[in-house]
């Protein structure tokens, strides 16, 4: 693959992005992940923003094809707050 995408999601490993790109990581058994030398955590390659985010939520360090269409914060899971509304209840007259 030519692309080099660069590493994402590996803010909670440290207090910096990640400098690395794809085409820098040590290549494993699978050819969708590589070893990040300088963490030693696995990368995983993902090829849509849903196997991205699946990825990320579970705090893997990611790499996304270039050909996906992005958005800002497209990786980050959306947090709901405040109280879940009660069903209405239907009062017949």
């Amino acid at each position: 693959k030519v692309a080099r995408p660069l590493v994402e999601n590996c803010d909670a490993h440290f207090d910096f992005a990640c400098p690395m790109e794809w085409g820098q990581l040590v290549e494993t058994a699978d050819p969708d992940v590589r070893e990040c030398r300088l963490c030693d955590e696995p990368v995983y390659y993902c090829t849509s923003i849903a196997q991205a985010r699946s990825n990320a939520f579970q705090k893997r360090c990611v790499a996304v094809d270039i050909t996906v269409e992005r958005r800002p914060n497209d990786l980050v899971r959306i947090q709901m707050r405040g109280r879940m509304a009660s069903p209405r209840v239907r009062h017949e007259d």
